[in-house]
């Protein structure tokens, strides 16, 4: 699966905002001391809702089509699925590429007709 050029891009910065969410969610969740556990728990809910809404609004803006939204999220899913290390490593992993794939499955990064 290839995607246009402007559609790599738009999705590194997308990307790039998630890792940077994620950074400050882990922040301020230390700031309010919560557990290693929960802070990991939280931020990750808040930067797939954010990624989640930033793919629909690409798509809604009409600037990245259903397929390479859905070639994103199968790149994504791969990548996990084909991962490697240790055992947790591994099962975390599949963990992953199995919630990415519920995504594709639910549909709820591309609103469909």
């Amino acid at each position: 699966m290839s995607i246009s050029p402007k559609s790599y891009v738009l999705c590194h910065y997308a990307l790039n905002a998630a890792q940077t969410l994620y950074a400050s969610v882990i922040n301020l969740k230390s700031q309010l001391n919560m557990s290693k556990s929960e802070q990991k728990t939280y931020s990750g809910m808040a930067a797939l809702s954010i990624c989640e809404s930033l793919l629909l609004a690409l798509n809604d803006a009409k600037v990245l089509p259903e397929r390479d939204i859905m070639g994103v999220l199968k790149d994504a899913a791969a990548a996990h699925e084909n991962g490697g290390g240790s055992d947790i490593n591994v099962e975390t992993d599949r963990a992953v590429a199995a919630l990415i794939n519920r995504i594709i499955t639910g549909g709820n990064s591309v609103r469909r007709a």
